[in-house]
């Protein structure tokens, strides 16, 4: 067969599993995983295309490594809320999962990698957190509907739900709620976000420098390559 777990397509005795998608012969499980590995990285908790509670979903990067096995990974709340993964859902190094309410009338997220049903609701103000089934918490994300968190609204259109959209890729810094910013790409039925996908890279402070152009921080206006330098203060300015 000449398939994606076919890691040699002239020897029919040749097989993976086909949650090894780099053909490496390494598939991680969940309860091999440490804090960090999975992030979430992006959270629609405000569709407007179609009820909040069936266009929910959230995003989770892997930054494993390795293919990774989500049977057996726990996602819950501080409000007694949890789903066990049990589908045999996987994600590839690099890539991202999609775990949403369900996998079709959701407001049109095309891929879905784990369905949570009623399990979990995403409000405007909530939490998430990834667990193992060794108890190993490998990621936990609170956020709210006030900045500097965005609202869940796109600002471009209030008739559009918005995804929080994270733009630092780690544990560490979608605890911060300034590394949070609004989708800006449409999905689906016309709501913002990018799910399954890198999330959008614009100039979020608006100081017209990207990461790109040598603006060593995204999410301050003040701070940028040429920008005036103020003594001792201990920041960068100008990045330099």
């Amino acid at each position: 067969f000449v398939t994606d777990a076919d890691c040699d397509d002239d020897d029919p005795n040749s097989t993976v599993l086909a949650s090894d998608t780099d053909c490496n012969g390494i598939v991680l499980t969940e309860g091999e995983l440490i804090e960090g590995d999975l992030v979430v990285t992006e959270i629609m908790h405000s569709s407007q295309q179609v009820d909040a509670s069936s266009g929910a979903w959230f995003e989770v990067y892997n930054a494993a490594g390795e293919d990774v096995s989500l049977d057996g990974l726990t996602i819950s709340d501080s409000n007694g809320e949890a789903h066990t993964v049990t589908s045999g859902a996987h994600v590839a190094p690099g890539a991202y999962a999609v775990f949403a309410a369900y996998d079709t009338d959701n407001g049109g997220v095309s891929i879905v990698d784990v369905t949570f049903g009623t399990d979990l609701t995403l409000l405007v103000v909530d939490d998430l957190m990834l667990t193992t089934s060794f108890g190993t918490v490998l990621d936990t994300v609170s956020w709210s509907n006030v900045s500097p968190y965005p609202d869940g609204i796109s600002d471009s259109d209030s008739t559009l739900g918005a995804s929080l959209s994270l733009i630092s890729v780690s544990a560490e810094d979608n605890d911060v709620g300034k590394f949070w910013v609004e989708s800006i790409t449409a999905y689906g039925l016309g709501d913002m976000g990018t799910p399954g996908l890198a999330n959008d890279v614009y100039d979020y402070d608006g100081d017209g420098f990207l990461s790109s152009d040598g603006d060593c921080d995204i999410v301050d206006a003040s701070v940028y390559p040429g920008a005036s330098e103020i003594a001792l203060d201990g920041i960068d300015q100008d990045c330099d």
